[in-house]
């Protein structure tokens, strides 16, 4: 019985022993695991950020778009070879109608005559003029629809990706500033020490610091989330780490002026040419009512769904100019914005420098140099905010001359 509690005790101890290193060896190789399955950081460029962009379900969206453009423009040609068949087997009818009638059958004429008509009142709808109009708008329209896709496509892939820049932009600056607190609150420590600043100062101090900490940690946060949504619509893996290798460029103003800006989106803009076609064929709607009595309910209601239409149509360039004028004053305000903000740097930094040495010289107070810090900050995320703003507008602009983000519709 004894060898046997002692064959137990043995065994147990040995298990005590084996155990822990066991479990060190699991978790050894579970973060030798993970340290392989790490994803090491790319490099993306912005060009690289559309090409990705083009290659996923945006970019797929795009050709489905292309497509049913071109399938209008197919089925209108079937659509022309149905009316010109219908139309050589309704010429045959009659001929065989009138046939009929000579050799003294005008029953039977009747009834091919009525057949005839039957089939003449089915394709009605459809005119020849009509569907060769819609078939010539859909081939002048496929070629701008598809580049106003890949305008809208290229502005959120830029914008998208001057944002996550501008993040970590941001990202640095507020560290710059937790950095500057520090070195603040070390001068302020030490010249509590010293009896040069009050006890209150020190824990003044020992608060910026901590509140500067916080808005690092929340900064850092809100970039990690920037960059999650930044790789799932560019199709990365959620966590992947990426190098955004171009920075926020600063296009030169359009010398344009703006009355050829707008000129020129009154002839670009897919806007003007879906109006153009839907006033044409609203027109044209109307002209199959014309011969109703001007008082008859057919006629007034014909002619209130053209008025309408027209107003609508006739409504697009001025809304278009209204677009023009509208972003042409935002960008060149915002290229002011950029150019103020940019000597507010040099000026809070400056300040800054000078506010230091006379902190540290005793000739201003806590309060100052921090005041101080927070306007430097302050005027570094100020510029970069209007750096993209004026960096998007221009591109959004150039854009809205051309043929514009928006497809015209059939």
């Amino acid at each position: 019985m004894k060898k046997r509690r002692f064959l137990c005790l043995a065994v147990t101890i040995a298990t005590l022993m084996v155990t822990p290193l066991a479990a060190y060896a699991d978790t050894a190789s579970a973060t030798t695991a993970d340290a392989k399955t790490a994803l090491a950081p790319i490099n993306v460029s912005l060009a690289e950020a559309n090409e990705m962009m083009l290659k996923g379900i945006q970019g797929q969206l795009l050709e489905l778009g292309k497509m049913g453009d071109k399938i209008v423009i197919t089925s209108a040609s079937e659509g022309l070879r149905e009316i010109r068949d219908a139309q050589q087997s309704i010429n045959q009818m009659n001929q065989a109608a009138l046939q009929l009638s000579q050799m003294g059958n005008p029953a039977s004429a009747a009834a091919i005559t009525a057949l005839a008509d039957e089939y003449r009142s089915q394709i009605s709808g459809a005119t020849k003029t009509d569907t060769e109009r819609l078939k010539k708008y859909a081939q002048s329209i496929l070629e701008p629809n598809d580049k106003a896709r890949h305008n809208a496509l290229s502005l959120k892939s830029t914008e998208m990706y001057y944002t996550l820049k501008s993040a970590e932009e941001g990202l640095a600056t507020v560290r710059e500033s937790y950095d500057l607190a520090q070195t603040i609150y070390n001068q302020t420590q030490k010249k509590y020490s010293l009896g040069t600043v009050s006890k209150v100062d020190l824990l003044k101090a020992e608060l910026d610091l901590a509140e500067a900490k916080d808005k690092l940690t929340s900064t850092e946060n809100s970039v990690k989330q920037a960059r999650m949504g930044f790789n799932m619509l560019f199709g990365y893996e959620l966590m992947q780490p990426v190098n955004l290798t171009d920075s926020i460029a600063v296009p030169t103003l359009p010398s344009i002026t703006l009355d050829d800006a707008i000129a020129k989106a009154l002839e670009n803009r897919n806007e003007i040419r879906e109006a153009e076609y839907a006033l044409d064929a609203a027109e044209r709607a109307f002209s199959s009512y014309t011969a109703y009595p001007s008082t008859s309910a057919k006629y007034l209601q014909a002619k209130a769904k053209y008025l309408g239409s027209k107003s609508s149509c006739e409504m697009v360039p001025a809304t278009v100019e209204q677009d023009i004028r509208t972003q042409y004053d935002n960008m060149h305000q915002l290229y002011d914005a950029l150019q103020t903000s940019a000597k507010s740097v040099a000026n809070a930094k400056e300040t800054l420098r000078l506010t230091q040495l006379q902190y540290n010289s005793g000739l201003v107070t806590y309060n100052v140099v921090q005041q101080v810090r927070m306007l430097y900050e302050s005027s570094l995320l100020s510029e970069e905010s209007a750096r993209l703003s004026y960096a998007l507008a221009v591109e959004k602009f150039n854009m809205s001359i051309d043929v514009g983000t928006n497809t015209a519709g059939i």
